[in-house]
């Protein structure tokens, strides 16, 4: 859920955010919004707890830190691509099964 609301946040007030999910060897999950896009130097720190570039008052800078962190436990991960003018991408990939190692 905040992955999508990120991307609602980030794109332009007409522009889409898109949802796709595909199921193969793994769970796939894909958010695309058609926003600005973020720099190297932004996107390079954009899962680091506490960092955020919203407004004080509208984010906390936890929500990728939090999915990152809850989906690579589950064994998957959490990928972003970003580019400037064009807008972001974060996939999320899940193993269709967890082996129970706890």
């Amino acid at each position: 859920r905040g992955l999508v609301k990120n991307a609602i946040d980030a794109k332009p007030a007409r522009g889409p955010v898109r949802v796709t999910s595909q199921v193969g060897a793994r769970w796939v999950l894909e958010v695309r919004d058609e926003g600005p896009g973020m720099p190297r130097e932004i996107l390079e720190r954009v899962s680091e707890p506490f960092f955020t570039t919203k407004d004080p008052g509208h984010g906390m800078g936890l929500g990728v830190f939090l999915a990152r962190s809850v989906i690579e436990r589950m064994g998957g991960e959490l990928t972003i691509e970003s580019v400037g003018g064009e807008g972001t991408s974060v996939t999320v990939r899940l193993p269709k099964s967890q082996s129970s190692s706890s």
